[in-house]
């Protein structure tokens, strides 16, 4: 139903269309997702049970998991609406992926490579000690798109034009 859907969802581009990864592009990449560094899967697990933008995913901070009575919550901000600590509530798979993720990120970091404390850094070259790149990872899902013949509806190759698209739910 139109009123379930989520606000991230309901983002438009310049054309007045709406900004996701269609479902069927979308399970087409899980399909795939085993070739594709392994540093990007825990940021497209939290990409999609968030709804957050990837840039939003990709800024999170180590201390964004949040454990109450009920359930787990992912805390994180939201730049584009500016809005801060923005909490959503996740399974327990995905808060195990972020707590596996947080313990590679403290192992692999400090000060002068992570000084921010993200969850996923650039940990070397001229990018350390800021989050990987939603440009970064845009990259890697095209080139699978065109190693894995990814297509749309119309059975052309899918490439991303921006990864600040939501995930699926058209």
């Amino acid at each position: 139903m139109p009123e379930d859907k989520k606000i991230s969802d309901r983002r438009h581009n310049r054309e007045g269309k709406i900004k996701y990864i269609p479902d069927d592009i979308w399970n087409q990449v899980l399909d795939h997702l085993e070739l594709l560094p392994k540093k990007f899967v825990p940021i497209l697990i939290v990409l999609e049970a968030s709804g957050f933008r990837v840039s939003d995913v990709v800024s999170l901070k180590l201390d964004c998991l949040l454990k109450q009575q009920d359930g787990w919550w992912l805390v994180g901000d939201q730049s584009k609406v500016k809005y801060k600590s923005h909490k959503v509530p996740i399974s327990e798979e995905v808060a195990k992926t972020i707590i596996a993720q947080q313990k590679l990120t403290k192992q692999l970091s400090n000060q002068i490579n992570n000084p921010n404390n993200y969850l996923f850094p650039t940990l070397s070259g001229v990018r350390v000690g800021n989050p990987i790149s939603p440009n970064t990872l845009s990259r890697n899902l095209n080139k699978l798109a065109q190693e894995c013949e990814i297509r749309d509806q119309n059975g052309e190759i899918y490439f991303l034009k921006n990864m600040g698209s939501a995930i699926g739910m058209e």
